[in-house]
């Protein structure tokens, strides 16, 4: 089992015999959003997405 508290606020008790992950070891990424009023241009441009792939819809 591998014991994972996301609770802030109550610890977890651990007694003897319990059986738990030794060790987890995972990257966690926190990311800070900033709001923008606009985006700049892109190479896509006005096609949107899929506009310049291979994927784009033949005709």
């Amino acid at each position: 089992m591998t014991l994972l508290n996301t609770d802030t606020d109550t610890p977890v008790t651990i007694a003897r015999g319990d059986r738990i992950a030794q060790m987890v070891i995972q990257r966690v990424e926190r990311a800070e959003f900033v709001e923008a009023d606009a985006l700049p241009d892109s190479v896509r441009g006005a096609g949107g997405f899929g506009s310049t792939g291979g994927h784009a819809a033949q005709r």
